[in-house]
């Protein structure tokens, strides 16, 4: 399944499993949507991508994060 800017959970979710020991509060958005554009499976345009659609992923990852996160390995 490709993901694409509108798949916020799941995006947030992924880099959850792959940035876990990171605070995504301190994540700038330039360094956050290269970290979207890299994840596995993402198949979007970087030049698309709104400052709401970011701040949507970073809440959701700050919410995964103080949770507890979605559990197992990077999605692949």
């Amino acid at each position: 399944m490709d993901l694409t800017w509108d798949d916020t959970y799941e995006i947030a979710a992924t880099l959850s499993r792959f940035y876990g020991g990171v605070d995504p509060s301190t994540v700038s958005d330039s360094v956050l949507r290269g970290w979207i554009m890299q994840l596995p499976g993402f198949a979007d345009d970087s030049d698309i991508a709104t400052e709401r659609q970011l701040e949507t992923i970073r809440t959701i990852w700050l919410s995964l994060a103080e949770s507890g996160g979605p559990a197992g390995p990077p999605a692949m």
